[in-house]
């Protein structure tokens, strides 16, 4: 018996209500945490045990509940991108391309800062410097660079793709997984410090946070390219509309600290224009798979 997409009283309409009420839920939580229970100085949790359950409950029932639906529902299989006319995920794209030239203009000078600072007879081995040049995460930061700059070009056309309702996106298979290496190493950049990952409340929600835009890079690429595509049709509004529910928390409560109270952000997880972009590009070319469901019918 198929379970997958069978359910037709399954609408992914309903989605967008329970992503807006637990976003704006958690971030009143997360602003809480933030301003009582977590030390600034380090970023440790110093407390709330009760509220710390019940942020981390929120976000895996909301996510489980974005992916169960998005599976059942007959909706989340007829999820359709290429060829997608709405002019609203064109901007989403744009103003996401916009952060990924920054994102690499930001890491390429991170890693040349910290290639500067390691000890000249480091270049004199080509082992030693191949493991400096990653432990230090010199490498991981240039790599990120690199794919950001390559996503960027991707992404912008994409969106010429969703503002023309053109099949361009479509014909850059390879130059789709360009997004999914630059969140990789992204990813790799967090490993860096030896710190408890748990204990560290922003450290934990950007490992959430990347690892969703991995996996939603992923799912968009397949869905895009037609690579694998009708496996993967509901994973875009699965793992879009789950991806910028944690970019918002993690994102909107520093922008709003960072102007009015800086003194609650954490220097090493400052407010990245990244990751809050690419919340809004999730969430709309989210909404546009939803819409697209609604054309075919």
């Amino acid at each position: 018996m198929k379970i997958k997409n069978s359910k037709d009283n399954i609408k992914l309409a309903g989605l967008l209500p329970v992503m807006l009420g637990a976003t704006l839920l958690l971030i009143v939580l997360r602003c809480l945490q933030l301003t009582r229970y977590i030390d600034s100085t380090t970023g440790f949790l110093t407390g709330g045990s009760f509220l710390n359950v019940l942020f981390y409950a929120i976000i895996a029932l909301t996510c489980i509940f974005f992916a169960v639906v998005s599976f059942l529902s007959v909706d989340g299989g007829k999820v359709e991108l290429t060829g997608l006319k709405d002019k609203y995920a064109g901007i989403g794209c744009a103003v996401f391309a916009a952060s990924l030239i920054y994102d690499f203009m930001d890491s390429f000078i991170d890693g040349l800062a910290i290639c500067t600072e390691l000890p000249f007879e480091t270049y004199r081995n080509g082992a030693e410097l191949a493991k400096a040049l990653m432990a230090t995460g010199a490498l991981p930061y240039v790599l990120q660079a690199l794919f950001a700059l390559l996503s960027a070009l991707y992404v912008i056309i994409l969106a010429k793709s969703f503002i023309k309702g053109s099949g361009h996106a479509h014909n850059r298979k390879l130059l789709a997984a360009a997004p999914i290496a630059w969140a990789s190493f992204k990813l790799i950049t967090r490993f860096i410090k030896q710190i408890s990952y748990i204990k560290v409340s922003d450290l934990f929600l950007e490992l959430i946070m990347i690892s969703f835009m991995i996996m939603f890079f992923i799912a968009l690429s397949q869905v895009v390219s037609g690579v694998y595509s009708d496996d993967s049709r509901w994973r875009i509004t699965a793992l879009g509309f789950g991806g910028a529910l944690i970019s918002f928390i993690v994102s909107v409560p520093r922008f709003v600290f960072t102007v009015f109270a800086s003194d609650f952000v954490n220097k090493e997880y400052p407010f990245s224009f990244d990751d809050a972009m690419f919340g809004i590009f999730a969430l709309l070319v989210a909404l546009a798979a939803v819409k697209s469901v609604k054309k075919e019918a």
